[in-house]
């Protein structure tokens, strides 16, 4: 059955997959044409593949390759948005990627101002409560109060 296994598939019929389809036995492949209610799914799809393996094949190590990464992210942007009609509300380079190379985590809601006392990070806190890593060290006798209301701040955001 030529190198495509048997099973149920959502995938955009590209050249290739249709020159690899033509080589199995036309009574056991099932098309069907786009859904024009979810096309821009399937397509976006198709897209991201492409774009993750480009990123991927990037060469370099380090910060170097994630610059080249981020360069051809915006490359990539800047093109799609080549094809968009321009309209007033819109800035020309909201999509690029930001010189900073960074991802945003989370948004902490801030808590009481009585929970920030004895220089407590309540930031780290629930980062590391968030994200699963090691818990937030054991403060010292001073701080506990303030730990422990920040404590209570992060579960109820759970």
């Amino acid at each position: 059955m030529a190198d495509l296994p048997g099973g149920a598939y959502e995938h955009v019929v590209t050249h290739e997959l249709a020159r690899r389809l033509s080589e199995l036995d036309t009574d056991l492949v099932q098309r069907e044409a786009l859904d024009p209610a979810d096309a821009d799914e399937l397509l976006a799809r198709h897209i991201a593949g492409l774009a993750r393996r480009a990123l991927r094949a990037v060469p370099g190590q380090g910060t170097d390759r994630t610059a080249a990464q981020v360069a051809l992210t915006n490359r990539i942007a800047e093109a799609i948005a080549a094809t968009l009609p321009r309209t007033a509300d819109r800035a020309d380079r909201t999509d690029l990627v930001a010189a900073s190379h960074d991802v945003l985590t989370a948004i902490v809601p801030r808590p009481p101002a009585e929970h920030h006392l004895d220089g407590i990070d309540h930031r780290s806190a629930v980062r590391g409560w968030q994200l699963d890593r090691a818990p937030v060290p054991a403060p010292d006798q001073r701080n506990a109060t303030a730990t422990s209301a920040c404590r209570r701040t992060c579960t109820r955001a759970r």
